[in-house]
C-alpha cells in the first residue's frame, strides 16, 4: 500500500510540475519578432516561429534588431537569450544586431544565414552554441573589448573563447592568431572568399568541416603536431589544387578533401589511417 501510495504521490508531483513549468513559459510574436517568455523572471528568449497551418518555419529577413528589452501584457521582459536554430537557414537575414543583454547564442542559431556578412558579438555573451554560425560565410567579425568570455584578439576577424583559446567564429578576412589551440567544427565553412590560410603551430585540433565549402581557398599551411585531419574538413574547397601534409600527420578522415581541387597529394610516412571516400571526387 505505502509502495502504490508513493507511486501516486510521485505521478501528482510530476504532473503540478509540467504544469507549473507550462504557466511559467509563454511565446508570443513581439514586433517582427519571436520569443520565449519567462513569466518568474521575467527574461526572454530569440526563438523561431513555426507556421503549423503551412507546417512550415517562418524565416527572418531583411535587417533585425534585437531589443534589449520587450513589453507583453503589462510586463517587461529582459532579453537575455538566442535559441537554438532561431535563425536557421534564414537566407534573407542580411544583419542582425544583438544587445548588450543577451547572455548565450545557442547552437546552430544562425547556421545557413548565408546572406549574414557582418557579425558583433556583445560584452554580455558568455556562451555561444556549437555551430552557432556555421556555414554563413561572414567577412567581418568583431567582439567588444569588454567581454570576460571571448576575444577578437589582434583584430584577428575571428571569435575566439578566451578561456580554452578555441576559434570558435571565422571570416573570410580572419587571420588565425598564434596561441589558438583549436578551429572548432565548421568554424570556416562556407567561407567563400577566403582565399590563404596560415594555421599557426600552437594549434593542436582542427575541427570537422572546419574549411568546408571555401571555394576560393588556395593556399592552406598546416602545422606540425597536427595529427588529424577530421571529417569534411575541407571538403568542397574547389580552388585547393594542392596541399603540404605535415610529418607528424596520423590519420586522414572520411570525406576530409572529398570534392576539393587536389591534383596531387604527398602521404606522409607518419599516416596509418585513410578513412572512407577521403579523397573522393578529387
Amino acid at each position: 500500500m505505502n509502495k502504490i501510495y508513493g507511486c501516486m504521490m510521485l505521478a501528482i508531483a510530476l504532473v503540478m510540475s509540467a504544469t507549473s513549468y507550462a504557466a511559467s513559459y509563454v511565446e508570443a510574436k513581439i514586433g517582427n519578432i519571436y520569443y520565449v517568455l519567462n513569466s518568474e523572471n521575467k527574461k526572454a528568449s530569440v526563438a523561431s516561429e513555426y507556421d503549423f497551418a503551412k507546417n512550415s518555419k517562418i524565416l527572418y529577413s531583411g535587417d533585425v534588431v534585437i531589443p534589449e528589452t520587450v513589453t507583453y501584457d503589462g510586463a517587461t521582459y529582459k532579453v537575455t537569450g538566442i535559441k537554438s536554430s532561431a535563425f536557421n537557414a534564414c537566407e534573407g537575414l542580411t544583419s542582425v544586431t544583438i544587445p548588450n543583454t543577451v547572455t548565450e547564442i545557442a547552437d546552430n542559431a544562425f547556421s545557413y544565414c548565408t546572406n549574414l556578412k557582418s557579425l558583433h558579438i556583445p560584452a554580455s555573451v558568455a556562451k555561444i552554441g556549437d555551430m552557432a554560425f556555421a556555414y554563413t560565410g561572414l567577412n567581418s567579425v568583431t567582439v567588444d573589448k569588454d567581454n570576460k568570455f571571448y576575444d577578437s584578439r589582434n583584430d584577428c576577424n575571428a571569435v575566439i573563447e578566451t578561456a580554452t583559446n578555441t576559434l570558435v567564429i571565422g571570416s573570410d578576412k580572419t587571420v588565425i592568431p598564434d596561441g589558438v589551440t583549436k578551429i572548432a567544427t565548421a568554424a570556416f565553412s562556407s567561407c567563400q572568399e577566403l582565399q590563404t590560410v596560415v594555421i599557426p603551430n600552437s594549434v593542436k585540433r582542427i575541427g570537422k568541416n572546419a574549411f568546408s565549402g571555401c571555394v576560393s581557398l588556395a593556399s592552406v599551411t598546416l602545422p606540425e603536431g597536427l595529427d588529424e585531419i577530421e571529417a569534411y574538413t575541407f571538403s568542397n574547397c574547389g580552388a585547393l589544387t594542392s596541399i603540404v601534409l605535415p610529418s607528424s600527420l596520423t590519420s586522414i578522415g572520411e570525406f576530409a578533401f572529398c570534392y576539393s581541387g587536389l591534383k596531387s597529394i604527398i602521404i606522409p610516412a607518419s599516416v596509418w589511417n585513410i578513412e572512407a571516400r577521403a579523397f573522393d571526387g578529387c
